[in-house]
């Protein structure tokens, strides 16, 4: 003969079965025990909750309905009065307190599934939760949205949250290789060199014996007027055009008077550039005689004339 919990247990299954309500079901792990149930609640409509399904467990004793069952969530939603570590709900309908003999498994599924919208401060298990709920409603409704999905996802098998991509078996970006570039060697110049050559270009100063500062020029000009014989005879008729502009000094009482010093120099100064050196004056010579040229005579300067 069977037991009263066993018979009022009979009968809550057999009212589930006839009056199906939307969002819950529940029913015995096996047949063979009645005393040992799991069930489904999912989220009320309108709400964080909503669409979540949440699986339980439910394990009634033999003094049921005189004492509540052991009601276990196997998907632990973030929830005030639900301990994150084994799912236990916490509230008044399943406390000595609060429990009567007149509540079904169908009420106890119902209370349930209006306790994850309607928590209960008094008797909160997830501070965390509770503390988030109060502070910013706004980030532990993502959170329980959250919840949600993971739900689903389990509900189907899957895990709860979608595993991260391994970045580190991704193979490596290959980039085009860019050609090398030779490596330039730098070029070693002592700072005064430097400063002496640049202080030399953006001088505004004559060049010339009259003002030469030592300073002014740099040892890789001066050689290079030393060693161009071209460099050294356009320095001669510089330095002796400045010589002639500015004089190279003296004593003041023999010194011509100005207009005749001034004449003297400017003679000077129309010999120093009018000279033509050897290959000019050939060059000379040989326009002169390409232009007489008749086709049978041929007319040259005596330097020139080459036998045949």
């Amino acid at each position: 003969m069977h037991s009263r919990a066993y018979l009022l247990l009979r009968r809550d299954l057999e009212n589930l079965k006839r009056f199906p309500m939307e969002g819950l079901s529940a029913g015995p792990c096996d047949e063979l025990n009645m005393f040992n149930w799991q069930a489904k609640l999912q989220g009320l409509p309108d709400t964080p909750w909503e669409g979540g399904v949440f699986h339980l467990r439910l394990q009634f004793s033999g003094e049921f309905n005189s004492v509540p069952p052991t009601v276990q969530f196997m998907t632990i939603p973030f929830h005030p009065n639900i301990d994150p570590s084994d799912g236990t709900p916490h509230c008044h309908l399943l406390s000595s307190v609060g429990w009567s003999e007149v509540v079904s498994v169908p009420v106890l599924l119902i209370a349930l599934q209006a306790l994850l919208f309607s928590p209960e401060p008094e008797h909160t298990v997830n501070p965390s939760a509770a503390e988030l709920l109060e502070r910013a409603p706004r980030t532990y409704c993502q959170m329980a949205r959250d919840c949600v999905s993971a739900s689903l996802r389990v509900d189907a098998g899957l895990p709860p949250y979608e595993e991260e991509a391994d970045v580190t078996a991704a193979p490596p970006l290959s980039l085009p290789s860019t050609p090398q570039l030779p490596s330039l060697q730098p070029l070693s110049v002592s700072f005064d060199d430097y400063l002496n050559l640049w202080r030399g270009i953006a001088t505004s100063r004559p060049l010339g014996p009259h003002n030469e500062d030592k300073r002014v020029g740099s040892a890789m000009d001066r050689r290079f007027r030393e060693t161009s014989s071209r460099g050294t005879s356009m320095q001669q008729k510089i330095n002796q055009h400045h010589v002639l502009i500015h004089g190279q000094g003296g004593k003041e009482g023999d010194r011509l008077p100005r207009s005749s010093v001034r004449q003297q120099r400017m003679d000077k100064l129309k010999l120093t550039f009018a000279e033509k050196g050897e290959e000019e004056e050939n060059v000379d010579q040989l326009l002169h005689w390409t232009k007489n040229l008749d086709g049978t005579v041929l007319s040259t300067p005596h330097s020139l004339t080459t036998p045949l």
